[in-house]
């Protein structure tokens, strides 16, 4: 469901770091009659005559106010906003350097700004919106993680997906898309979920279910394990029972990769850490998802110019 925030105004907009879906991002929103200023997105930009660069943000509004025209109107970070909780996510540009502090100080000095980022964190004010928290956001690109998971496997263990047995680790929209299209594939598919729900459903699709109590029941006899949840449910005593040539693809962010990783290093077990896989194999798409997003936020506003402050 959309969040229900006053609608921001449209028309220009300064979008700041991430992967290659921010690339479409611009160029979307270019498309659709924004001016956009790039910052941290690398020198290779999309070509578009309403496209332009510049070294940092605070020069991009600078430029903007003084020129009084067209000036930015939002913020757009990417999805995440940031991997480490205090800055914004700019892997193209490591020298671009915004932290999330600033970017707040930046929204209390120029009234007239609105934000746009993906997972924002909650302290944000009003005129934030956070496009991730849109179901239908949520759904189109849980389908491109699990269409990603499936080309990474393909990758990781030289075998067609028919006929593999495997465990799905949550049964969230990332589990369920995934299962399904396992399931259709003709892999073997056990889904391990906490909710007695969320395991009826499985079960209806034609998969195995597991209890997160018995989680230890993945670890012997199959392929590939999928985590999707993002919390610490592979925890050592279950890594320490794991079949060696398993295949462990971590989805989720946030569940404790350090930990897995250590002791998947140490057992010798097969560990990919595969979080956002959408930026990494289906950039174009997924950033039309969430230029889609933004668009919606703003369609019964008019592009608008004129000073920021």
């Amino acid at each position: 469901m959309a969040q229900t925030v006053p609608s921001p105004p449209r028309g220009d907009a300064i979008v700041v770091g991430g992967d290659r879906r921010q690339r479409t991002v611009c160029t979307c929103l270019a498309d659709a009659g924004w001016h956009i200023t790039a910052v941290g997105l690398g020198a290779d930009l999309p070509t578009h005559t309403a496209i332009r660069w510049c070294e940092s943000v605070d020069k991009a509004l600078e430029r903007a106010s003084s020129a009084h025209t067209y000036a930015p109107c939002a913020l757009v970070l990417p999805l995440p906003a940031s991997r480490d909780g205090r800055a914004v996510w700019c892997p193209a540009d490591p020298a671009c350097s915004i932290t999330l502090d600033h970017v707040t100080a930046l929204m209390e000095r120029y009234p007239r700004l609105w934000l746009f980022g993906g997972c924002l964190p909650p302290a944000m004010n009003d005129r934030c919106v956070d496009y991730y928290k849109d179901e239908s956001v949520q759904i189109r690109n849980a389908h491109l993680t699990a269409e990603a998971a499936l080309m990474l496997t393909m990758e990781q263990t030289d075998r067609a997906l028919r006929g593999l047995a495997v465990g799905v680790i949550g049964y969230g929209r990332i589990g369920h898309i995934l299962a399904h299209i396992l399931t259709s594939l003709g892999a073997s598919v056990t889904v391990c979920a906490r909710r007695p729900e969320s395991r009826a459903w499985a079960a209806c699709e034609g998969c195995n279910t597991l209890p997160m109590t018995s989680i230890g029941g993945l670890c012997h006899g199959f392929d590939v394990i999928y985590n999707t949840v993002p919390s610490f449910v592979l925890g050592r005593d279950v890594l320490v029972s794991m079949d060696t040539d398993t295949l462990i693809l971590d989805l989720a962010e946030g569940a404790s990769p350090e930990v897995i990783r250590e002791c998947a290093e140490r057992r010798g077990l097969r560990y990919v850490r595969a979080p956002s896989l959408p930026g990494r194999y289906a950039p174009v798409a997924a950033g039309r998802i969430i230029a889609d997003a933004i668009l919606s936020y703003t369609s019964d506003n008019q592009p608008k110019g004129g000073e920021i402050s």
